[in-house]
């Protein structure tokens, strides 16, 4: 957890605290009014976590079987999604929409 803690805090909008971790469980404030929107995209790449509201904020759960490397691979979509709506807050939305409607 402490790794994806330090991860997180290094994500520009992204705010927790890695020293303050001491469980598998943690949460990560998101320093924008997009969270629920970016979290529903984080979601739709795979990366599972829950946007519990604007005063807790996003909450992750690592458990036994979670590797480095899955812990690497979520930080790396993370920054993404976040990254991309930072440059265009409305593209991911077509694209969801485009893939919502080959279904």
């Amino acid at each position: 957890a402490r790794r994806l803690a330090i991860g997180l805090a290094a994500i520009p909008g992204l705010e927790i605290d890695p020293e303050r971790v001491q469980t598998n469980l943690l949460f990560c404030h998101v320093a924008d009014s997009a969270a629920a929107e970016l979290a529903s995209r984080i979601n739709a790449r795979g990366i599972q976590f829950y946007d519990i509201g604007p005063e807790l904020g996003w909450r992750f759960v690592t458990r036994y079987g979670i590797s480095e490397d899955d812990v690497d691979y979520a930080l790396e979509v993370i920054a993404s999604v976040v990254d991309d709506y930072r440059r265009d807050p409305g593209a991911g939305r077509s694209q969801e929409k485009r893939a919502a409607s080959r279904l």
